[in-house]
């Protein structure tokens, strides 16, 4: 599937809950506006009320500075607002995810299994799915409140001084550029890490599932020494990560931040010496300019956020999207079992295309009451006869019927019943 058509399902995935997330874009909304009106007032104080000569101006200065504390209470109730009820949306949407992705993984066949391991399919039941809520809370509705913080101090540092507002606007740019420069090289990253981890779960479920074989045979050692390779491996992908994070967050925060404020103080005090800015208007600017700088580092640390978790939904797709290679067929049946006759007509089977057959040109027939035993050395294809009756796996050629009919023609849902009709077949496999 393509990264377009990832995205939009990506997307659809907000449908159930847009009550939820419409509240939380509006209190996004509302804490960066509230942001924005700060220095605002701070300006009306220095700009206005200190300059207007009138003598007694303490009664307007506490006016203001009341306002001032209602906007912070404001503030920190949409804040917290969105912060409480965005992770309870993201949750939700997790929860919806590994409840899909469950219902998915059963109706799944055993050919899928045979090639996956379990380690890899829990991760990408868990790990994934959670680096996938924490981008569908933190993502959106950091971008819209950084993003509207951003264009709205802009806007008003373009008011008060623009040639100020141009310098700044040329350091924001070069940012950009670096932030580019990094995004594969993170990118790539994160996909590594998320592969790794996969696979130390695959190594820890292997080992722990077989304990009892491992005890036995004293194979402790061996066990440890795979493990720590794989380990070994994660480690070297998180190191990977932190690295490029370091080169572009770091360099951000603690250089590009701080230039910032040294060309603002450099420029505007070159313009009020020269009569072309006044010291308060200074002074609105640098909070202002604090505004637009502060969410820069934050921006920069969506898009490795984003790209740990948009991966991680990728990798949701990626099992989705595998379709069973077992189904019903548009003429499917209820099974209703009457003499309990099994008939192998020509069967041939093979797990893959590119496997050789496990069985070729297999004719059987058991009658009802009847114990077959099927004998043989270990890796002739004594389960996998067995596994096609219950349709564990379709033939590849050929046809099983039961009393009749081809479990091909039988509905999935009947699967139960299926089994039921397994143990009253008895089957006797030495060797196994």
């Amino acid at each position: 599937m393509k990264k377009a058509s990832d995205f939009k399902v990506f997307i659809s995935y907000y449908k159930p809950y847009k009550g939820l997330f419409v509240m939380n874009v509006f209190a996004a909304v509302m804490t960066a506006a509230l942001s924005l009106a700060l220095p605002l007032l701070v300006r009306h104080i220095t700009n206005n009320i200190l300059t207007s000569g009138a003598s007694d101006v303490l009664p307007a200065i506490l006016r203001t500075g009341a306002i001032m504390l209602a906007v912070i209470i404001a503030q920190t109730f949409t804040g917290a607002f969105n912060d409480w009820m965005g992770h309870v949306m993201g949750a939700r949407i997790e929860r919806g995810l590994r409840a899909e992705l469950f219902a998915h993984y059963q109706k799944l066949p055993f050919s899928f299994y045979d090639n996956k391991n379990t380690g890899e399919l829990m991760s990408r039941l868990t790990n994934d799915l959670f680096s996938i809520s924490e981008v569908y809370h933190h993502v959106p509705l950091m971008a819209i409140t950084f993003s509207l913080q951003f264009i709205g101090s802009i806007i008003i540092l373009l008011s008060i001084n623009w040639r100020l507002a141009v310098l700044i606007l040329v350091v924001l740019l070069a940012i950009a550029v670096y932030v580019v420069v990094f995004y594969k090289k993170l990118q790539l990253s994160y996909k590594t890490n998320q592969e790794r981890i996969a696979d130390v779960n695959t190594a820890v479920q292997e080992n722990l599932s077989g304990i009892r074989i491992v005890k036995s045979f004293a194979n402790e050692g061996s066990e440890l020494e795979k493990f720590s390779i794989q380990n070994y491996r994660f480690y070297d992908s998180r190191v990977n990560i932190y690295k490029s994070e370091a080169m572009l967050l770091s360099l951000i925060e603690y250089f590009f931040t701080p230039l910032v404020t040294v060309i603002i103080i450099v420029a505007g005090g070159i313009w009020i010496a020269g009569g072309s800015l006044e010291i308060a208007n200074l002074l609105v600017f640098v909070m202002y300019a604090a505004y637009l700088l502060s969410p820069v580092p934050k921006l920069a640390e969506l898009i490795p956020f984003f790209q740990s978790g948009f991966i991680g939904f990728v990798r949701f797709r990626e099992i989705m999207d595998t379709v069973p290679d077992i189904a019903d067929s548009e003429k499917a049946i209820e099974l209703k079992i009457t003499s309990s006759h099994v008939e192998f007509e020509n069967v041939s089977f093979r797990y893959g295309e590119e496997h050789e057959y496990v069985l070729r040109d297999i004719n059987l027939e058991i009658q009802t009451g009847e114990t077959v035993a099927i004998v043989g050395h270990s890796g002739i294809g004594k389960s996998t006869l067995c596994s096609l009756i219950p349709r564990l796996y379709d033939v590849s050629n050929g046809a099983v019927k039961i009393d009749g009919v081809d479990v091909r023609d039988v509905t999935m849902s009947h699967y139960a019943s299926k089994l039921v009709l397994c143990s009253r077949i008895r089957f006797y496999l030495p060797g196994r």
